[in-house]
């Protein structure tokens, strides 16, 4: 998921190519970013 948004998707590319919802693959970036340190995607 992560490699998918560095690549540049959006949550909606990324929610469509792992089978998820829009909101399951917000918060699951949401909480990758906030193991990283990070705030979201650059």
């Amino acid at each position: 998921m992560c490699r998918l948004a560095a690549d540049g998707l959006g949550k909606p590319e990324i929610a469509h190519r792992l089978v998820l919802s829009v909101r399951t693959a917000e918060n699951h970036l949401q909480r990758w970013y906030q193991k990283l340190g990070v705030r979201g995607p650059a």
